[in-house]
């Protein structure tokens, strides 16, 4: 049997030699993506660099990576918010280049698998995969698919799937993407996959350190100036731009990057779209992922909100700098002079952030009907909460209603800070501060708030030290 053996290998080998057609080998794409011909670096916004490269290998291409340093104080995300529609839609179709103006993104991209697909704005749009937007989370994850989610730190995470709700807890912002492309710094579609063909792509990663998200956008469908890339070329490019983990988003015609102007009066298309077919042409999306970044121009700072409340901590700036930001820009108070009153306001009510429950039991609203409270042991559940301490289960149940929350059912939830600032912005616009702000009748706020003048003063100064920070003239 050995000899046997050995004569048979022998005879293996000759094969070739003799003339005996051998198998082809298999070659195996290249697992370095070629360099660009022309490459260009900005820096759009403070923590912000936005890369173009121009390739001629493998195939035309026009790529443009967004890189945004998670470490910035004044860097936040912001997600399409759920409309007001008909189950199993949860967000009315809009363009990238709407979303960004709607929730003032200095940059957004496309994100999410959606249907239908739209050719027209405003159409109700079903999320397939997740959607959470400050704190509210509005269409569950997929099994299948990956998540990019924003915590209450704004901490970055990419959760490779099966993904489930409960991990999502204390997340205020997420997006559901398709398959992982990167894990662990690994490039997963390295196999023969026929399907693996060319289109327009987005995907969105995280560098090893956690410290960079990396938006990838290619262009595609335009034969001769950029032809697409597959997965596998994707990933390639995501390893080269530092991705240990990148996630496939929505592609083909949704793939959209827009960016702020310089000048910060409007928003254009960075790259060139195929949305309705055609070079430059838009698709209304189901959702998107914006990056803010807090310019003194029209938001508030981390600079700013800790000159205004001194004993705030780092840690806490952070958890609240976009909640608040959000909260102001969703409720219109969005000049210096109606900035301070609120942010006065909330200095006092909440001890510059650190409270966001009442310390005291609850036990004194208890039959409290002026505030609903009709049922046994409603003093202690719906006991103050929140940045402005929203009180009483009446106006848990109102303002529950009013930003599509349950709160009369969970009313922790007021504590959130995501939800929490929400809640502190509905107040302030339901009961027209605004007006009072424009008009500085800071008094008369304070009553609205809090019944009466209790602990005027410290409010009073908490005011002056907010318009001098905020430069109201």
């Amino acid at each position: 049997m050995r000899r046997l053996g050995m004569g048979l290998l022998l005879a293996l080998l000759w094969l070739p030699l003799l003339g005996w057609p051998a198998r082809p080998a298999v070659q195996e794409p290249p697992r370095v993506f070629p360099a660009p011909a022309e490459q260009k670096s900005t820096t759009p916004f403070p923590g912000i660099t936005l890369l173009h490269e121009r390739h001629e290998e493998p195939r035309p291409l026009n790529v443009w990576m967004v890189r945004i340093d998670l470490e910035h104080p004044d860097v936040d995300f912001v997600v399409t918010p759920r409309s007001d529609v008909k189950r199993p839609a949860v967000t009315l179709s809009e363009t990238t280049l709407t979303f960004a103006r709607r929730m003032q993104a200095r940059l957004a991209v496309n994100a999410s698998p959606f249907k239908p697909v739209a050719v027209l704005p405003g159409q109700p749009t079903q999320i397939e995969g997740l959607s959470l937007a400050m704190g509210d989370l509005y269409s569950p994850p997929v099994k299948d698919f990956g998540v990019v989610a924003i915590d209450r730190h704004r901490r970055v995470h990419i959760l490779p799937p099966p993904v489930h709700v409960e991990q999502l807890e204390g997340y205020c912002h997420g997006v559901g993407g398709f398959a992982m492309l990167i894990n662990d710094g690994k490039n997963l579609h390295l196999g023969d996959n026929p399907h693996d063909v060319k289109h327009p792509r987005t995907a969105i990663g995280l560098t090893r350190d956690r410290r960079t998200m990396i938006w990838i956008v290619v262009d595609g469908r335009q034969p001769g100036k950029s032809e697409g890339v597959t997965m596998r070329e994707l990933a390639q490019i995501g390893l080269q731009q530092g991705c240990h983990q990148l996630l496939n988003m929505d592609g083909g015609g949704s793939t959209t990057l827009v960016k702020q102007d310089d000048d910060l009066r409007d928003w254009h298309a960075v790259n060139l779209p195929v949305g309705q077919r055609l070079p430059g042409s838009l698709r209304p999306n189901g959702n998107h992922l914006g990056v803010r970044v807090f310019l003194e121009q029209d938001s508030v700072t981390t600079a700013q909100l800790r000159a205004i409340m001194p004993q705030l901590s780092n840690p806490r700036c952070r958890q609240f700098i976009g909640p608040l930001n959000d909260a102001m820009r969703e409720f219109d108070i969005n000049t210096p002079r109606r900035r301070a009153a609120f942010l006065a306001q909330l200095a006092h009510e909440s001890g510059e952030l650190r409270y966001l429950e009442e310390i005291a039991s609850g036990e004194a609203y208890e039959g409290r009907k002026d505030l609903g409270n009709t049922e046994p042991g409603d003093g202690v559940r719906f006991k103050g909460r929140g940045p402005i301490q929203l009180t009483g289960r009446a106006n848990y149940r109102r303002a529950g209603q009013a930003l599509g929350l349950n709160l009369e059912a969970q009313p922790a939830l007021a504590a959130d800070p995501c939800i929490g600032c929400r809640v502190a912005g509905w107040f302030w616009k339901q009961h027209k501060l605004n007006e009072l702000a424009d008009q500085e009748d800071f008094t008369a706020i304070t009553r609205v708030i809090n019944g009466g003048l209790r602990g005027q003063a410290q409010r009073q100064a908490y005011y002056e030290r907010a318009k001098e920070v905020l430069k109201v003239k």
